[in-house]
């Protein structure tokens, strides 16, 4: 029997991430999108470019497409590097008819995967110290992130996720950006990117929830 979602037309969303986690994250999550026979459109992603390197990614863009960058806060606690991120990222002026998107997490991509999973509200110093949340949310042992980040360990926790785990963590992701602004932070804004210097923040749920919606209806 032929595969209905061959007979779907495509939407292409190119990506620039920084690590392989996030790389794998946008390829399991374009892989449960067109398994669900409900969904509009099938999810195309070309490999993510690692990095961020503009150049590579841009080889991908056409008129038209979605370009979305992935990058942790952690790597640019300078805000002024954080700024230059940005303007290398953003696409040019001759480039208007491309939908860009830029998500980060403060202070890194771990945040976003225990949103799948529980309310976090915590502001940890370092990367490191998500993994301890990380092995009780998921009952896992990983006694380094260097274990966790391995592709076959990091494939055993994409698993465990399903696209409701997904919509659950968008819906955390926006209550902790809801809760910056109560608390009276600023939202930075920068060329046309908007964020808060405070941690825990993100913004990579939007990224996430534009995928859905255009695939999903």
């Amino acid at each position: 029997m032929e595969n209905c979602n061959k007979r779907k037309p495509n939407i292409k969303f190119v990506c620039a991430v920084e690590g392989n986690t996030e790389a794998l994250y946008i390829k399991w999550l374009a892989d449960v999108i067109n398994k669900m026979q409900e969904a509009d459109y099938r999810c195309s992603i070309p490999e993510p470019k690692l990095g961020l390197n503009l150049s590579k990614a841009r080889r991908n863009i056409s008129t038209g497409d979605y370009y979305f960058a992935i990058a942790d806060r952690e790597t640019y606690n300078d805000e002024n590097k954080f700024k230059m991120l940005i303007e290398k990222l953003k696409p040019s002026e001759g480039e208007r008819d491309i939908t860009f998107e830029f998500g980060y997490s403060n202070i890194s991509f771990e945040l976003w995967l225990l949103l799948h999973k529980m309310d976090f509200a915590i502001p940890l110093a370092k990367q490191s110290s998500y993994l301890e949340y990380i092995n009780k949310v998921f009952g896992t042992s990983f006694e380094t992130l260097e274990k966790y980040k391995s592709e076959a360990n990091f494939q055993k926790i994409l698993s465990k996720l399903t696209i409701v785990d997904v919509k659950s963590a968008i819906k955390r992701a926006e209550k902790i950006q809801e809760k910056n602004v109560i608390n009276g932070f600023q939202l930075q804004k920068y060329c046309g990117v908007e964020y808060f210097n405070e941690n825990p923040s993100l913004s990579l749920h939007k990224i996430i929830e534009k995928i859905l919606n255009e695939c999903l209806g």
